[in-house]
């Protein structure tokens, strides 16, 4: 009887965020140890490397965001911040020895298939040859710049949520702040405590849902620490009601929908006082249609004295701040662009 042994085919891993990190683990799990992490930055994180805005947070129950093999009791947030899911992502690579594996400072400039191998060609000049690339480049990290007029003309401090500059001081300052998606709201949350002033230019406004956060105490943490099974119970049952709730709202059910449906408009109605300003913040389209926010913080925020709603269209920008299609000049010292990513520049 001929047996053939089981192949270790080599590998390449394209990122060493939250994916890169899995791949790492589970190859070497199923006995393939020939792996190259390549990494573009100078530490693993992806996303949550990238994002270090104020506020920055997941908008999903932390015990549910994290790999089924090793839970996390040290949560210090029902919403995870930003630099807690890093920390996360840094401990499991460290346990598993993934991080010593990894090529950072290395992205990947040429990938070409020829003769059943995957050829690949590095920043830093370096060439593979590998049977099997794996694309774990996510998604949320090419920032995508608004194409508006004169942008580049703006003398003061300007930056991309995702490009974060933290030796600024905003406090006292006059802010515009771009975009109202999750990001913003999270931005216009934490940053409008502390400005002189700030003007949020809306394009499109958004359907907001409240999600309790909570912090998780020292007794918490510590009914959690070495018990693995409950922390996974924990996540399913997390992700359990996160999928018959809002994913069952935007995939059929007509009851979940309506449900969604009521109780965002209900938060909107209960939360904005002004009519006026309930108006500008009410979206012309159903609920699900565009991504749900998740925010107990944000119509707090939009209301307060020193923050204002701009909804009339950006005609241009110039060196003082934004001119609206209104015909009106809203200078501000710092412009801050909440615009998103380019979600399909993964791999190109």
């Amino acid at each position: 009887m001929i047996t053939s042994a089981p192949r270790n085919p080599s590998v390449a891993v394209i990122g060493a965020g939250m994916t890169g990190i899995l791949m790492a683990i589970k190859l070497r799990e199923a006995g393939i140890d020939d792996i190259t992490n390549l990494e573009k930055a100078d530490k693993l994180g992806g996303t949550w490397r990238e994002n270090t805005y104020p506020g920055v947070a997941c908008d999903v129950p932390s015990h549910m965001y994290t790999y089924s093999f090793q839970g996390n009791p040290e949560w210090q947030h029902r919403l995870a911040h930003g630099d807690e899911i890093q920390a996360y992502f840094e401990k499991v690579a460290a346990d598993h020895k993934v991080t010593q594996q990894i090529r950072f400072n290395e992205s990947l400039d040429q990938c070409h298939y020829q003769d059943g191998k995957w050829h690949l060609k590095t920043s830093k000049g370096n060439d593979l040859v590998v049977d099997f690339v794996v694309a774990a480049t996510g998604i949320l990290h090419h920032p995508a710049y608004p194409d508006i007029p004169g942008l580049q003309s703006f003398k003061g401090e300007a930056w991309h949520t995702a490009r974060w500059n933290h030796d600024v001081d905003l406090r006292g300052k006059r802010v515009g702040i771009i975009g109202t998606g999750s990001t913003a709201s999270q931005v216009i949350s934490e940053i409008s405590k502390d400005v002189g002033h700030l003007t949020v230019f809306q394009r499109t406004p958004q359907w907001i849902c409240p999600l309790p956060d909570k912090e998780y105490t020292e007794r918490d943490k510590a009914r959690l620490r070495g018990n693995q099974t409950l922390m996974q119970k924990l996540s399913k049952r997390y992700a359990f009601v996160m999928r018959n709730t809002f994913s069952k709202a935007v995939t059929g059910s007509k009851f979940n929908h309506a449900w969604i449906s009521w109780m965002v408009k209900r938060n909107l109605r209960k939360s904005v006082t002004d009519p006026q300003l309930r108006a500008k913040l009410t979206p012309d389209y159903p609920v699900g249609c565009k991504r749900l926010i998740f925010s107990n913080t944000f119509y707090e925020a939009i209301q307060r004295d020193n923050v204002h709603l701009e909804t009339n269209g950006i005609d241009h920008i110039d060196a003082t701040g934004v001119a609206t299609s209104d015909g009106q000049q809203h200078d501000v010292d710092v412009l801050i662009l909440a615009t998103g990513f380019n979600p399909f520049n993964f791999m190109r």
